[in-house]
């Protein structure tokens, strides 16, 4: 009885002339960066995107529009602009 032995390399044969070829190893970065573009060219990062602009914008408004209005709370308005605009950054 013959067994066999798998040894794990970056070893390929080429089909069409049956010469050796060396595969590249991909390093721990490359998966990383691969990982990264996946998630942020996925459609639910674009909709969190949107959504958050949509959310900023209403937010920029009524704190511009009500600035110094709220008598119990000045910084009130003062937030809604800064939070607002950090949503687009």
């Amino acid at each position: 009885m013959q067994t066999t032995q798998v040894f794990s390399t970056n070893e390929s044969t080429n089909i069409a002339d049956g010469t050796q070829t060396i595969l590249p190893s991909r390093s721990k970065y490359e998966e990383r960066l691969e990982k990264a573009i996946k998630y942020y060219s996925s459609n639910v990062l674009v909709a969190q995107i949107v959504l958050a602009c949509i959310f900023a914008i209403p937010e920029r408004r009524y704190g511009i529009s009500y600035k110094n209005l709220c008598p119990m709370q000045s910084q009130i308005s003062t937030f809604l602009i800064v939070h607002g605009a950090t949503k687009f950054s």
